[in-house]
């Protein structure tokens, strides 16, 4: 499973799965290494910590790397937390993970424990929809659980194991409706492996149901023998009563009798190993489906393995294998799935045998003939002139790269096209592009400048932000972007990769009052943000949009917001202080979930609903105010806010009950509910004023005469960025060319140059440069403006509105030849140019 897809993963696994039973390091030495916290048991806690450990936002000592390296194998990555959760979960065996020469202890049979709750008959189950089959025939499997009626949240994290020499599964697994109560579980993700199917999810309300379905797998009979699905472990589906206290489902597998089919050639077995690749073979040719987690330095992929011809490389076979440098492609292969070298960071060099029909490597990169497609990317690579297309996640994750030159010859873009390369610092897109999928950049920490070609019909750059032209959408950002005022929304995904995932290195942002937006994951793992300010014309926040901004401590949410999107704010850690603007009418699921840095929490009287688990895990929280206006709380919204102690309600007591809002805060014995509170009036702000005055009487302390109109800027001398930034020195400014490229600070502002000044939060003052005699806006009045000017005035050239006034320098209105005379003049250094400004 790709690394990043695991982190939404865990993060809400680890909700909902608190109440489970710990590991007793007295009953499981070897799983000592779990324990980092160092408190004598192993807990989703514990997984949660080595999460942050391997994001980098936590440190550790020497006893701790130890103890996170779950998986041995001498770093700490997401997938020790991932290993430590299914752990505790019971959803892998701890004797995996043993180190050399330790002993496990025998564990003893399990008795239901009193944090178990009651022992249900609920069976999850596994059935299916033939019970005989012959030699490639297929079959589907279900699991779920039957036979039930409660109120609650209801979680299921089922491994299932079945015999590969037998049957293969096939297809995608397909998740399952909740039956009979009408509402979907969410799924998580599916976990496949050799023999067994790891699969997750949690339902997303209270409510009743009499069956819920989990999942769907089809697979293919390829031998005779009883096929036989079954659980690993036995206790998996589980649910919460009204009253907090965990259910628990037992379990059953099933039974396939597949027959002989003497018309059907011998199926190979599913998987093979020769030295250090795993392969599977269909239709006489191999599939490399993995490799050894030790390899290093070059990578052959062979032209046969067990005398059959490679022909594809499967998606994730190289997954993470960050001590690869070299990788050597043979002829034989035809298909290359995307991600098969996933997050591959130590590649340098990248080389296809010349007679692969499919693809050839070109610079160290490989690329598909057909499509021109640039399929994979690395730290080395120069892109070639042939390429149209890079493919998704081509440079995914390649540290070391840091910087890129894009040639005129790509059209396309894909998603995650340079994702997660920290040392990329500037980016310079082609006026060809004309498709970008997602945000290519997601993760780029490092990102400085983006820029994009001034005659790009698709897509432009200011403020350091990539924009699309006909919606003002920003798509992806950096570190120094300044969001221009003209932005309507700010770009997000369904799965990651929004404007600014991943920018730890941004650390300020003001979003202008154009901007209505926010897409899905925009600032999610923004660790070093720290101050926010919101647009006051923003509607929505999307999912998960600061989800891990860790470094936030006070957000404002302005009143133009209608609603909290789920997951909006999780693990916002710094976060003390929320306000909630007064349209919000929704808090959605998980919204607020482990802030545990707040302590106090007002709903504002507009909102009616707050969603499961909105506040959970907010460990610091002592007091919430909540208004009449709520009709209803979802189940663990308040989940394990084990220091709230005052619950301020502004209406009765008669009306709380009737509601039945109490049953949110069920478990927590310390809190004391206030009925008929009267909150304080909130105080009003007065509206800021703009410097636009200010900033008028500063353009007069330029260093060079100047003549200010209402849209324009006149100048007749050389003035430099850096001047201009030195004059406005109390503001931001940004300046760009004629074209709309960014100019560094040595440049010299020509015509047609755009000046934008910003106050920190929007932009207050935008001018259009004239200057006089510059007609081709390189800063210089030179005698080839001159010519400009007269095959203009004679009608042979056409010029753009601002490249005729800066052609009449005389002033007079019109474009003539003794103003193309004048220019020639100027240019010889005859006349005095300031002259020109009249």
């Amino acid at each position: 499973m790709n690394t990043k897809k695991i982190l939404a993963l865990i993060l809400s696994a680890m909700i909902i799965f608190t109440a489970l039973p710990a590991h007793s390091l007295a009953d499981n030495p070897a799983f000592a290494r779990g324990d980092v916290d160092r408190d004598g048991m192993v807990t989703v806690i514990d997984a949660r910590s080595v999460l942050r450990i391997a994001m980098g936002l936590d440190g550790y000592d020497d006893e701790q790397a130890v103890l996170a390296d779950i998986n041995n194998d001498g770093s700490i990555k997401v997938a020790d937390s991932r290993i430590i959760l299914r752990i505790v979960l019971e959803i892998d065996s701890a004797e995996e993970y043993t180190l050399p020469g330790e002993e496990i202890a025998e564990k003893p049979d399990e008795e239901p424990t009193e944090d178990a709750g009651e022992e249900s008959d609920v069976l999850m189950t596994i059935t299916s929809d033939k019970s005989d089959v012959v030699v490639g025939d297929t079959f589907t499997i279900t699991v779920y659980a039957n036979n039930f009626s409660a109120e609650g949240i209801a979680a299921f994290q089922a491994d299932i194991k079945y015999d590969t020499s037998l049957v293969k599964l096939v297809g995608d697994i397909t998740k399952v409706s909740a039956r009979d109560g009408g509402l979907e579980g969410i799924i998580e993700g599916a976990e496949i492996k050799e023999g067994h199917i790891a699969y997750g999810g949690i339902t997303p309300n209270y409510f009743q149901y009499d069956s819920y379905s989990c999942f769907t797998a089809t697979f293919e009979a390829i031998a005779e023998g009883e096929a036989v699905f079954d659980f690993v472990g036995g206790k998996k589906f589980e649910f919460f009563d009204e009253s907090n206290n965990k259910k628990i489902a037992t379990a059953e597998g099933c039974r396939i009798v597949v027959s002989e089919n003497s018309n059907e050639e011998p199926t190979e077995p599913a998987n093979k190993t020769e030295g250090y690749l795993t392969y599977e073979v269909s239709n006489g040719e191999a599939t490399i489906t993995g490799c050894d987690r030790d390899i290093s330095g070059k990578l052959e992929i062979p032209a046969t393995l067990g005398g059959y011809p490679v022909t594809e490389i499967g998606s994730l076979a190289f997954n993470e294998l960050t001590e690869l440098t070299e990788i050597m492609i043979s002829a034989s292969v035809t298909n290359i799935n995307e991600n098969s070298f996933n997050i591959c960071s130590g590649i340098e060099s990248i080389v296809v045998n010349d007679n692969n029909t499919k693809y050839y490597s070109s610079d160290n990169c490989l690329i598909e003939r057909e499509t021109n497609t640039l399929i994979l990317g690395c730290r080395n690579s120069i892109i070639p002139d042939s390429v149209t297309k890079i493919g998704n996640h081509a440079f995914d994750g390649c540290t070391g790269l840091t910087k890129i030159k894009i040639p005129a010859s790509v059209a396309n873009i894909g998603s995650f096209a340079f994702a997660f390369c920290p040392d990329l610092t500037e980016i310079k897109i082609p006026a060809s592009v004309t498709n970008i999928d997602g945000n290519p950049f997601a993760g780029c920490s490092g990102l400085e400048l983006i820029e994009v070609d001034g005659n790009n019909p698709k897509y432009y750059s200011s403020g350091d932000c990539l924009i699309e032209r006909e919606t003002n959408t920003l798509i992806s950002g950096c570190k120094n972007s300044i969001i221009p005022d003209f932005v309507t929304a700010i770009a997000g995904f369904e799965e990651f990769g929004g404007a600014f995932y991943g920018c730890t290195s941004l650390t300020k942002i003001t979003i202008p009052n154009s901007v209505m937006s926010i897409g899905s994951y925009v600032f999610a793992y923004c660790t070093g943000l720290n101050e926010i300010t919101l647009s006051d014309s923003l509607a929505t926040i999307g999912e998960y949009a600061f989800e891990a901004c860790t470094g936030l401590t006070e957000v404002i949410i302005p009143d133009s917001v209608i609603e909290i999107a789920p997951k909006a704010f999780g693990y916002c850690e710094g976060l003390t202080e929320i306000t909630i603007g007064d349209s919000v009418k929704r808090i959605g699921d998980q919204a607020f979930l482990c802030c545990t840095g707040l302590t106090e929490i007002t709903i504002p009287d507009s909102v009616t609903e707050i969603e499961f688990c909105a506040f959970a895990h907010c460990q610091g929280l002592t007091k919430i105010t909540i208004p009449d206006s709520v009709t209803e709380i979802g189940g663990g919204a308040f989940l394990q806010c084990i220091a709230l102690t005052d619950v301020y309600y502004t209406g009765t007591e008669e009306d709380w009950n009737n509601k039945n809002l109490g049953e949110a805060f069920n478990g927590l014995e310390s809190v004391t509910v206030h009925y008929n509170f009267v909150p304080a009036e909130k105080p009003t702000d007065k509206p800021s004023e703009t410097p636009t005055e200010v900033i008028k009487s500063e353009f007069n302390k330029l260093p060079i005469k100047v003549k200010v109109s209402k849209e324009h800027i006149q100048i007749a001398k050389g003035l430099t960025v850096e001047q201009t930034k030195t004059t406005f020195k109390e503001f931001i400014v940004n300046i760009l060319d004629i074209n709309g490229n960014k100019l560094e600070d040595d440049a010299v502002i020509g015509t047609g140059a755009v000046i934008e000044i910003y106050d920190g939060e929007k932009i207050v003052e935008k001018k259009v440069v004239v200057f006089k005699g510059d007609i081709n806006g390189d800063g210089q009045v030179k005698t080839t403006d001159a010519r400009n000017a007269l095959r203009a005035s004679l009608g042979l050239d056409t010029l753009q509105d601002v490249q005729t006034l800066a052609a009449d320098v005389n002033n007079d209105g019109t474009l003539k030849a003794t103003d193309a005379r004048a220019i020639l003049r100027g240019a010889m250094g005859l006349d005095e140019t300031d002259a020109w400004l009249g």
